[in-house]
């Protein structure tokens, strides 16, 4: 009996074949080869051909389901690795969070720690800083007007009192300025050193 096949590389192929009675040409799924059949013209009975046809597509459609069932299997298992690698990483940054306020923590108890005796020296640090730049600025403009002072009162001259008035004024400065320099700098470095013990100590305990 001659046949066609269509559509064999799909999901639902068929085949096309003749009445050997009357030449009728039948159409039926693939999935019917090799049942029996009636010609609806002529009522000879039939068998849909194409068993070779069908036992092909069958195995075909079977290995096609496995490679699709693999691959399906493969894309899961790379879901799953994903999911435990995203919750091992949200789990440790909770751990980091944990960390760094436990951290915290211990710092704010290790500074609320600290005795009477180092908030009072890092409260006379601070008024002796406050008083170290006053006194320099006591020195800088002072001078400068104790020198315009003296220039003045010990002139005899309106002349004598103006030139005396530069001179102090001009010395006074320089005066005022070195001496708050070397004075003030000297007790801004011992302060500094004060500084950089206490840290020393405070780190050591």
């Amino acid at each position: 009996m001659d046949y066609k096949i269509k559509g064999i590389e799909g999901r639902k192929p068929s085949v096309t074949f003749l009445c050997t009675a009357c030449n009728l040409k039948l159409h039926a799924p693939l999935s019917d080869a090799g049942s029996n059949t009636v010609c609806p013209t002529c009522s000879t009975p039939l068998q849909v051909p194409g068993t070779d046809e069908l036992a092909k597509w069958q195995s075909w459609r079977g290995q096609e389901e496995d490679s699709i069932r693999s691959m399906q299997d493969v894309a899961l298992a790379d879901k799953q690795r994903q999911a435990q690698a995203n919750r091992s990483m949200q789990a440790e940054m909770r751990e980091n969070r944990i960390q760094r306020k436990k951290q915290a923590q211990l710092f704010e108890q290790t500074a609320d720690g600290l005795g009477s005796h180092t908030r009072i020296n890092r409260w006379l640090a601070q008024a002796v800083s406050k008083l170290n730049a006053t006194l320099f600025i006591v020195y800088v403009v002072g001078c400068p007007l104790g020198g315009l002072v003296a220039g003045l009162v010990i002139g005899t001259s309106s002349v004598e009192r103006i030139e005396g008035a530069l001179i102090g004024l001009i010395g006074g400065a320089i005066v005022g300025l070195v001496a708050g320099v070397v004075y003030c700098g000297f007790i801004a470095l011992l302060i500094n050193m004060s500084n950089n013990l206490q840290l020393l100590a405070d780190e050591r305990r």
